[in-house]
């Protein structure tokens, strides 16, 4: 039993550190995306159009951001089940 614990707690603090670094790079990246996007208005020399494509390549970085947020999270859940009894016995069906 020791053994299950102690995996339990290694997969929840793995699942801890990624998700406060996870924020605190997403963070940080809107913090830029903030600056980004006051610098390219006070900014005359780009027009309406590059503003735009600009701001769509940041709003799919941002749901690509979120899709890996996603995954990371299902697998940590993945990863959950298999150390638990009923994962243990679908792991061992497999074989």
């Amino acid at each position: 039993m020791e053994h299950q614990q102690i995996f339990d707690q290694m997969i929840n603090f793995q699942k801890t550190a990624f998700t406060t670094t996870f924020d605190t790079v997403a963070g940080l990246q809107d913090q830029g995306e903030k600056l980004y996007n006051a610098s390219l208005e006070q900014n005359p020399l780009i027009f309406k159009d590059q503003q735009k494509i600009m701001s769509d390549w940041t709003e799919t970085y941002k749901k690509n951001r979120q899709n890996l947020k996603e995954v990371v999270d299902s697998n940590f859940e993945m990863l959950r089940g298999l150390s638990g009894k009923e994962g243990a016995k679908s792991a061992t069906r497999g074989k």
